[in-house]
């Protein structure tokens, strides 16, 4: 392949959305966390305009070793069963070795392998806190246009 051949291989971009990491670190319900999941790849696809990878998991240690991984194959395949409900052709699992390693990987990939779509339900608290962050920016974009025009 030349290298002007690579310069109009269509683009992708891959948008990392560890659930399992999320929901310990920021101390959300993997609910939320999905609620979230559903919001950053739809938003990079309008803003981007290209194709949008979704990266999940994470099901094995990376390279710190200390981090928060989903313990049974229905979590990761409850990730998979809602981007396919928004249409995702394909996803990136954080890390495969997770499914290797593991003396019930079959499990896990025919889990993963079955996994239907599904439509979540935004949860109750993640709607009240989009709520009130949305009333704070408008607050805060009206204070900014007010005291630009005094200027």
């Amino acid at each position: 392949m030349s290298a002007k051949e690579l310069m109009n291989f269509p683009r992708s971009y891959v948008i990392f959305i560890y659930n399992s990491i999320v929901t310990r670190h920021l101390r959300i319900s993997l609910r939320d966390a999905r609620w979230r999941m559903i919001n950053i790849p739809k938003n990079a696809r309008k803003i981007l305009r290209t194709k949008i990878i979704p990266s999940i998991g994470a099901i094995w240690r990376g390279k710190l070793g200390n981090e928060p991984i989903f313990q049974v194959p229905k979590q990761l395949a409850d990730d998979i069963s809602v981007l396919k409900y928004l249409r995702f052709k394909d996803v990136s699992i954080y890390n495969l070795e997770g499914i290797i390693n593991r003396p019930d990987g079959d499990i896990w990939l025919e889990t993963i392998l079955k996994a239907k779509p599904m439509r979540i339900s935004i949860g109750h608290r993640y709607n009240v806190l989009r709520c009130y962050i949305g009333i704070l920016l408008r607050i805060l974009l009206n204070i900014m246009r007010f005291s630009d025009e005094d200027i």
